[in-house]
């Protein structure tokens, strides 16, 4: 008689046991339905006590900690469920990616608005939800580079660079940052790995040639400059850098042919004249410095310097007439 009473009692208690798990889970399915995300919370961590082996408990407090804005504790019941049973995956996989590229979405929009502190909060709320992707550390980095605060904007450029070796965009921007704080040797380092992903990268090159200028590397800063001119043919500054250089170098013949180049493409600026024509007075060329200073007097007339300048080529070549033309001119001014 007693082994049937025990059986009869067991099948009982286990009876008793599955309707109360069923009364958990209509309670927990009803703040749900409410929103009530607290109660539901509370629910499912009462029965996760008793089964913490469960895969759909650990389901449910993952999308009930995402609607609280918990990620972290969301990924950890997910990653726990898909450990226990494969049952969820999709639908953890689709949460996943759903709170990811909601919460990245209102940060590039909160980022337009210029409300940084928010904007970043959801961008890092989709690093939490998806670590591996680089593409919220960036958003991050721009906005503390924005804001000019360059540490923070090194810190996310590094992490998203980390996570996309072939990043240009973010290796373009930090070596920006470590020109703009002079660092010129990490500034040469980071186009250099920008280059060697693609070799074409004009705004790197010409940094490579501004960098090696500064630190008077100046067969390095050479090259660079030519390779940009190969690059961008019709860029005038890239000439007049690459003039100025030749210039500081005391190789004059070499600074009027960039030069030349330079005028050949914008035949108006002021900079370039100046550079020309005293080029010509360094290599004792009086003739071509006079054709220069007489073309920059015509673009601006009350220019003393160039005024100057023009009376002192007519008085090498003993043009005292165009000496005295050139003074009254000056006078006037």
């Amino acid at each position: 008689m007693r082994k049937p009473t025990i059986i009869i009692v067991t099948i009982l208690l286990f009876l008793l046991s599955l309707a109360c798990r069923e009364t958990y889970l209509q309670s927990i399915e009803f703040y749900m339905t409410q929103r009530d995300w607290k109660k539901a919370e509370e629910e499912l961590l009462k029965l996760l006590q008793k089964e913490p082996e469960n895969a759909e408990i650990h389901f449910l407090l993952g999308d009930v900690m995402a609607h609280q804005k918990e990620y972290q504790k969301m990924a950890e019941h997910f990653n726990l469920s898909m450990r226990l049973s494969n049952r969820f995956v999709y639908k953890i996989n689709y949460l996943t990616n759903r709170y990811r590229i909601e919460n990245y979405n209102a940060g590039v929009l909160l980022h337009k608005e210029k409300k940084y502190a928010e904007a970043i909060e959801k961008f890092n709320y989709a690093i939490i939800i998806t670590p591996e992707n680089a593409e919220a550390f960036i958003q991050i980095a721009h906005i503390y580079l924005e804001q000019e605060d360059f540490e923070r904007a090194i810190q996310y450029y590094l992490k998203a660079i980390e996570l996309n070796k072939k990043d240009v965009i973010s290796r373009n921007n930090l070596s920006w940052i470590y020109f703009k704080q002079q660092d010129y040797p990490k500034t040469i380092e980071v186009c250099k790995a920008i280059l060697k992903i693609d070799n074409k990268q004009l705004d790197s090159i010409q940094r490579l040639a501004y960098c090696y200028d500064l630190l008077n590397d100046h067969q390095n800063a050479i090259k660079s400059y030519q390779r940009a001119i190969e690059l961008s043919p019709r860029e005038t500054k890239l000439y007049n850098n690459l003039g100025i250089l030749f210039y500081e170098m005391h190789d004059y013949n070499q600074a009027i042919g960039q030069f030349q180049k330079a005028l050949e493409i914008d035949s108006t600026s002021i900079n370039i004249y100046n550079y020309l024509g005293d080029s010509y007075r360094k290599i004792n060329d009086f003739d071509n410095m006079i054709k220069c200073y007489s073309h920059l007097v015509e673009l601006r007339p009350d220019d003393r310097d160039a005024w100057k300048n023009l009376i002192s080529a007519y008085g090498n070549l003993g043009l005292k007439n165009k000496v005295d033309e050139a003074l009254e001119k000056l006078e006037q001014l």
